[in-house]
């Protein structure tokens, strides 16, 4: 369990919720449902695969950008709470 807010908030709630995250991630970097089949999701053309790398390599730089920036804004705000 862990405090948001006033209230508790089981881990299970928060592994649905990055589940739906990562599926709608996967959605937008394949094209596919989140019901697809592993089949469904790898069994593509070559050149569509090397389309499908060129977006998730932006899509990972995207989230590298965003991982770096989040931490440095929780290092500042727990730097200004010592204060």
């Amino acid at each position: 369990m862990f405090r948001v807010g006033k209230r508790m908030r089981s881990s299970s709630d928060r592994d649905k919720r990055l589940k739906g995250a990562l599926d709608a991630v996967d959605g937008a970097a394949f094209g596919v449902s989140p019901g697809a089949s592993p089949k469904d999701k790898f069994d593509v053309d070559p050149a569509e695969g090397k389309i499908r790398a060129i977006d998730l390599k932006a899509l990972n730089q995207r989230f590298q950008q965003l991982d770096e920036y989040y931490s440095r804004a929780v290092a500042e705000i727990k730097a200004s709470l010592r204060e």
